[in-house]
């Protein structure tokens, strides 16, 4: 039996020429949409495709159970745009491409066939299991999210070998992750709160890999025949943050500002986040080290009486350089990177940091999106106009205008039900996103990101100058980056 090793990479080898697939270089592109198109079911664009055509899905939902049982690459638009409710069976074939899709019903199945790839997929609310390897070798699964099966997420079983990488599987009814006398790579994977065991296998099966994190598995991370390691617990909850749970909650306001429409339904991965905003204090601690560390940020001078209130007077720029120098000085590794490739570390000047240059689950501090500030600032209260609820503003609530005529100290006012502080009044915060005030029309439904350019940061939660309407949790405000403002971070739960 080969090893592993060798396995996984003779593995990327062959998923190379899949790769060549997807992108174009194939003998055939066809194209499926409601109307226009080549076809407007998938399966008839299947049953019609010759091998090792690229068949093109664009954005729609389509009620299909699909069958594949020659060369191809199904490409969707992304699991937020394509969606089959339905499944897709995998059956006695080789060099299949699956990537960009929300998969609804039965999910995916895999069984007596070679060199497979499923990647950025969304398996949700399969009535077995999730996604079935069965008699089959060089699968890889990358970048999905497996949740919400009755069943296991998944179950990797008589043979098959597979490469599973950066995934996230949560909430299923059984175990994470199943292997019976099989070969497992596995990697990156996130898994939680599923009703079984994060990963098990058992004494015929061979796992490897690392950098995989279990937390919530209501039978254990690890079960049966895993090598000691492979799964690691959640570390300990950071005691200057609080945890946002997973989950759904409604952003926007229908009456609210034209840019906070319409409340739409946004789920979240869970995270931390900064009990308090940052003040001048800690800003000066971990400043003071970047200084002496490659970054080109620098203490504020301050009366010691201020050392306790936000910061003020720090650019977008700033404030994600810092994020990445309080990521390193706690020996974590960075979220923020100049390129897209993520190989230089943002420590100096002003760099708009593209999407694909974070590590969105990565262990280091980062700003949180708009969606990510917006469910933390609720405070798990749903559609009402304050963190405290529906209650007027008033001066003993949080420091706006009329209160105080300048910042307050962190704290001084009374949490909401995430035990945040300062969430509404004190100061402005920077988060990620671009503003785009029609965004809401278009946001992806799971964990979006915001526009991938713009011309300026948003901003939330108002200042002590603001008045009540802009207070609102709902309420949307923005600026050039190179403007001046306060922050808090966040950090991915589970890493």
């Amino acid at each position: 039996m080969r090893s592993l090793k060798l396995f996984g990479l003779g593995a990327a080898l062959v998923l190379g020429a899949l790769v060549a697939v997807a992108s174009g270089t194939a003998q055939k592109v066809i194209t499926v949409c409601q109307s226009g198109c080549d076809f407007s079911s998938i399966k008839a664009a299947i049953l019609a495709a010759p091998e090792n055509s690229v068949i093109h899905v664009k954005a729609g939902t389509y009620k299909e159970s699909l069958v594949i049982l020659k060369p191809l690459s199904l490409v969707g638009e992304g699991r937020d745009k394509t969606i089959i409710e339905g499944g897709i069976a995998i059956l006695e074939t080789k060099l299949v491409n699956v990537t960009g899709f929300t998969i609804r019903g039965q999910g995916i199945q895999v069984q007596d066939s070679q060199t497979v790839l499923l990647a950025d997929n969304l398996i949700d609310q399969s009535s077995s299991s999730g996604l079935l390897i069965a008699n089959s070798l060089t699968v890889a699964v990358q970048g999905s999210t497996i949740q919400n099966s009755t069943g296991s997420g998944m179950i990797i079983v008589l043979g098959s070998k597979a490469i599973i990488s950066a995934n996230t599987i949560k909430l299923n009814g059984s175990h994470g992750i199943s292997v019976g006398a099989s070969q497992a790579d596995l990697r990156d994977n996130l898994i939680t709160d599923n009703g079984g065991c994060g990963i098990t296998a058992d004494s015929a099966s061979q796992l490897s890999g690392s950098g995989n994190t279990g937390y919530g598995n209501a039978g254990g991370n690890a079960c049966g025949n895993v090598p000691s390691g492979l799964i690691a617990q959640q570390p300990p909850q950071p005691p200057s943050m609080a945890l946002i749970p997973a989950g759904s909650f409604k952003m926007g306001d229908d009456a609210g500002e034209p840019d906070e429409r319409p409340a739409h339904t946004v789920y979240l991965s869970a995270f931390y986040i900064d009990k308090v905003e940052v003040t001048y204090g800690f800003w000066n601690e971990v400043a003071s080290w970047a200084a002496d560390n490659g970054y080109d940020i620098s203490p504020r001078r301050v009366e010691a009486a201020q050392a306790n209130h936000p910061v003020t007077y720090m650019t977008w720029y700033e404030a994600v350089k810092w994020a990445n120098a309080r990521s390193e000085r706690e020996g974590l590794k960075p979220c923020y990177y100049v390129d897209r490739l993520q190989q230089t570390v943002y420590r100096t000047g002003d760099v708009d940091v593209p999407i694909e240059g974070v590590k969105w689950s990565g262990c280091g501090y980062r700003l949180p999106t708009e969606a990510e500030w917006e469910k933390a600032a609720r405070g798990g209260l749903e559609g009402k106009r304050y963190p405290w609820g529906d209650e007027e503003i008033s001066c003993s609530r949080a420091n706006y205008s009329g209160c105080r005529g300048s910042t307050a100290p962190v704290g001084s006012y009374p949490p909401n039900g995430y035990e945040l502080y300062d969430m509404a009044g004190n100061e402005w915060e920077w988060v990620w996103d671009w503003y785009n005030p029609g965004y809401y029309g278009a946001s992806p439904g799971t964990n979006p990101l915001g526009p991938p350019l713009g011309e300026s940061r948003v901003l939330r939660g108002g200042s002590w100058g603001s008045d009540a309407s802009d207070c609102r949790v709902a309420n949307r405000d923005y600026a050039s980056p190179s403007s001046h403002y306060g922050f808090r971070l966040v950090r991915a739960a589970g890493q």
